[in-house]
């Protein structure tokens, strides 16, 4: 059974286009297989897609809720371990910050 953030990382891979055939193949079933990986993989699309286009839609101006913080940092916590975190460098505001 792989990590959650095993699994987040391979989909971000994914949809950068960064994975080997085999790999490809190997994301797909475990996407035809997990509705949670689906939803995961469709809000790294989302995430994906307003990142692109962050000066095309001038979106700069736009501030999470202190309550998203909050929810993003004990996400993040629950999900990468904490000396994987910041062995990557990730915090809840670093990421906001991006």
């Amino acid at each position: 059974m792989s990590r959650p953030v095993d699994d987040l990382i391979q989909l971000s891979a994914l949809l950068d286009n960064e994975l080997r055939e085999a790999e490809v193949e190997e994301v797909k079933k475990k996407l035809i297989n997990s509705e949670k990986l689906r939803r995961e993989f469709e809000y790294l699309k989302a995430l994906d897609r307003l990142l692109r286009n962050w000066d095309r839609d001038d979106i700069r101006g736009i501030r999470a809720s202190v309550s998203f913080e909050k929810n993003l940092g004990d996400r993040l916590k629950k999900t990468v371990p904490a000396t994987g975190a910041a062995e990557a460098g990730l915090s809840a505001t670093a990421i906001y910050h991006i």
